[in-house]
């Protein structure tokens, strides 16, 4: 085929037709109604704006085109249910900017590397780009329709402009580098696509503008965006690269729905006014999601249901108020701080990263449940880390201080908490000091080097029967009773009795001192034998009694690793005795009542008087 010309060319049939080399100019159109695949390996040229339209199953497939012959700038509009290809390069031809409209249902896919330069019109279909220049060098108008990356990872460069909805599909990689603008309303981006999109340019507006987040792919935001509405991420994973990717303006109105993510990536500063989340994002994962780097995420969230936020890697730190209405988890191998303040219900803390609760204000979160990984109390010291809800370190299921609340400051927990600590939980004062009124238990309280842990501020009774580690201070305060299990060994650590009872459980205690500093009680109880071991000293403060009940003679022991003194000893009282009875054996370190209790004294005057009696039988003349 040489040179020729046509008005138009329509198939019918299944007939396929293959056109070889040469020039062929097309007046009006190319209509494939047929079955057939038609293949165009002439080069084709436009004389007139038209359109070329293919149902499926026919298709039609094209080498080089050239819009226009001459300076009139002419578009080509691909019509039709069935597929048109166009392998060869697609370029103005002329000195008119020629311009490419997908209208159909079907699809195109430009796989040459393309010149034109009168723009791209996507209104519906789908239009598969198999290079990164296949939308030539003039801009993108999306009214609607579907755009695949093809053959590989594509970078467009067109700047585009929004007037509809759009879908992005396909299987590999698609970065957008130019400007996208989103024309003054609400623009939903459905992501389907099964690798990474990458919307690079800046987003902008007109005029007031929204983003929505559909479609179960991944979209990264890493432009320097501009648009002022809010933006909702309905389904899938939008990632946020730059400080500016939600927009500007701090607008209120973010959302995540359930099973949608908001990931934050790179070392950026994001300030929305406010973000509403729910569910456990995308496969689990969170519903706010860092990826990498240490990230920060501004204003306010808010939960619509149960919701998870967690991090991968690096730090998430939230600088806004938080309000958990529902449960609310922090989880992720990666750690999360907070500066602003937590009014709510329920915090869960999971996975093996650490949660820091910073900051000047009080939270007033009612219950915080430590299943898994480091909670860090570092508000300003007075200032309350939590309400007054149930505290709880460890689920009682993984292994020994897999759970961890540790203290960044002192006076982090209402006096009024109360707080669980199992198997695999440990309370870690980190040196600092922390009053409460109830613990129970069978995890580690460490007290550190220098740690004070004043339990019982508020009268209450607890029960704790795991272990104490470190050397700092355990204080014993208010009216109620401390009873301790097995396993109370703080030998380079001290203990203060400042009120009520201390009940040793009929297990073994060892302190390294023992100070009581106001009138006070140690049960040795009645459940078998009790054992109190001060390794150094025993001191009482002036005009302060230690009563000691519940003590039996040859079954519980209160030893002291030097005298206490007489005027101490005469403050420490046995039921029964009085303080003047009291007495250090200075061979076993015992403390004990002297005379021992009446019954003993019998025995002992008994016991006497047998030996008088068998002396005397001895010593009498023998007939």
């Amino acid at each position: 085929m040489g040179t020729d010309f046509a008005n138009s060319m329509t198939f019918n049939g299944s007939t396929a037709y293959t056109f070889g080399t040469g020039t062929l100019t097309i007046n009006s159109g190319i209509t494939n109604n047929g079955s057939g695949l038609q293949t165009f390996n002439v080069g084709l040229v436009l004389a007139a704006s038209q359109t070329w339209s293919t149902t499926s199953p026919g298709g039609l497939t094209f080498n080089t085109i050239n819009l226009t012959n001459g300076s009139a700038a002419q578009t080509l509009t691909i019509s039709g249910t069935g597929a048109t290809t166009v392998t060869g390069a697609i370029a103005d031809g002329g000195t008119g900017a020629g311009a490419i409209a997908m209208t159909g249902t079907g699809q195109l896919v430009l796989s040459g590397g393309n010149t034109y330069s009168g723009g791209t019109t996507i209104s519906s279909g789908i239009v598969e780009v198999d290079t990164d220049t296949a939308l030539g060098a003039g801009g993108l108008t999306i009214n609607g329709g579907t755009i695949n990356a093809g053959g590989g990872s594509r970078t467009l460069s067109n700047n585009i402009t929004t007037g509809g909805d759009f879908t992005i599909g396909g299987s590999t990689n698609l970065t957008l580098n130019g400007t996208l603008n989103l024309g003054g309303a609400t623009r939903t981006i459905t992501v389907n696509n099964s690798a990474t999109t990458t919307i690079a340019g800046a987003i902008t507006q007109p005029w007031y503008s929204s983003l929505v987040k559909s479609g179960s792919g991944t979209l990264v935001l890493s432009g320097n965006n501009s648009y002022t509405g809010p933006t909702t991420v309905n389904a899938g994973t939008l990632v946020l690269a730059n400080n500016n990717a939600l927009g500007t303006g701090s607008a209120w109105g973010q959302t995540v729905a359930s099973g949608a993510t908001l990931a934050l990536q790179g070392g950026i500063t994001v300030n929305p006014g406010g973000t509403t989340i729910s569910g456990t994002g995308v496969g689990g994962g969170g519903a706010i999601r860092n990826l990498s780097g240490n990230n920060t995420l501004g204003g306010q969230i808010s939960l619509g249901s149960a919701a998870t936020i967690a991090s991968d890697a690096d730090t998430l730190t939230f600088t806004g108020q938080i309000i958990p209405s529902s449960p609310l988890t922090f989880a992720g191998a990666g750690n999360i701080a907070t500066t602003g303040v937590i009014n709510g219900t329920n915090i869960i803390k999971s996975g093996t990263g650490t949660l820091t609760i910073s900051g000047a204000s009080s939270n007033s979160f009612s219950n915080l449940a430590i299943n898994d990984g480091t909670v860090m109390f570092a508000k300003t010291a007075g200032a309350n880390a939590m309400g007054s809800g149930a505290l709880t370190i460890g689920d009682g299921v993984g292994a020994a201080s897999s759970a961890v609340l540790q203290l960044g400051a002192s006076n982090q927990i209402p006096d009024s908490t109360p707080i669980t600590i199992n198997s695999d939980g440990r309370f870690n004062l980190n040196n600092y000091a922390e009053s409460i009124n109830t613990v129970t238990g069978t995890g580690i309280i460490d007290l550190g080097t220098s740690g004070i842990l004043t339990v019982g501020v508020n009268s209450g009774s607890s029960t704790f029967s795991g272990s104490l580690a470190g050397s700092g201070t355990l204080v014993k305060s208010g009216s109620g009773t401390l009873t301790l299990g097995a396993g109370m060994n703080l030998s380079a650590g001290n203990l203060v009795l400042n009120g009520g009872t201390l009940n040793l459980g009929g297990t073994t205690s060892t302190f390294k001192s023992l100070s009581v500093t106001a009138n006070s009680v140690i049960d040795f109880g009645t459940g078998g034998a009790s054992v109190l071991n001060i390794l150094n000293s025993v001191t009482v403060a002036a005009g302060v009694t230690l009563t000691i009940q519940d003590w039996t003679n040859g079954v519980d022991y209160f030893y002291s690793g030097t005298s206490p003194g007489s005027t101490a000893l005469g403050q420490i009282v046995f039921t029964g005795s009085t303080g003047a009875d009291t007495k250090w054996q200075s061979f076993d370190h015992e403390i004990t009542p002297v005379p021992e209790p009446s019954l003993y004294g019998a025995a002992f005057v008994f016991t006497g008087l047998c030996a008088v009696v068998w002396r005397r039988l001895r010593d009498r003349p023998r007939p």
